[in-house]
Order: structure tokens, then sequence, then C-alpha cells
């Protein structure tokens, strides 16, 4: 929700800014970013991304990746997936009480 009134009045919530990613950990999100484009949706919200499409992604990228990254990666992909499944959820109860207002 606050995303699109960011994309509407060009303002940005302050909500909308978390504490600053470490140097060091930089590489796992960029990660974590390349694996989440090639996610699939079951049309109820993005699908987790498996281990086996980790195990892929490192093979075809040439990644050595340590099993400790992947539970980062997991753990952040699950973050993800409660974000977008609240945020979901938010924009639905903002749409019933749009309804709700205008009679409909």
């Amino acid at each position: 929700m606050l995303e699109s009134v960011a994309r509407q009045t060009g303002r940005r919530h302050k909500d909308l800014d978390g504490p600053e990613m470490p140097t060091e950990l930089s590489y796992l999100w960029g990660w974590f970013q390349e694996l989440g484009a090639q996610r699939s949706s079951n049309g109820w919200g993005p699908n987790p991304i498996s281990y086996s499409e980790i195990r892929a992604w490192a093979a075809l990228s040439g990644t050595l990746i340590h099993a400790s990254e992947v539970r980062v990666i997991v753990a952040l992909d699950a973050i993800y997936r409660i974000a977008v499944s609240e945020s979901a959820e938010k924009r639905r109860q903002f749409l019933e009480q749009q309804r709700a207002a205008s009679g409909r």
C-alpha cells in the first residue's frame, strides 16, 4: 500500500526505508534477487524458491554457495513471501472498504 502511495505521489513514506544493508552481505541480496526474478507464482502469490532451483542456479552461474548462504536465501524468501501476502491482504481490505463506502 505504501509503495503504491509513493508511486502515485512521488513521496516515499519513512516506513518503506529499513536499515542499511551491510556491504559484506550485499552479494547475498544480489543472489536472492537473481533467484527471485525467475520464481513462479501459483495464482495466490509467489512460490518459494526451492533447494533444487538454488542448486540449478548455482551450477548454471558457476556460483559456489555454502549451506549457510542457502539458509539465508531461504530465510529472505520466507520473509519476502510473508510481506507479499500481508500487502495483498491490506490491498484486499482497502478495496473492500472502498466498495462498501461506494455502496456496491
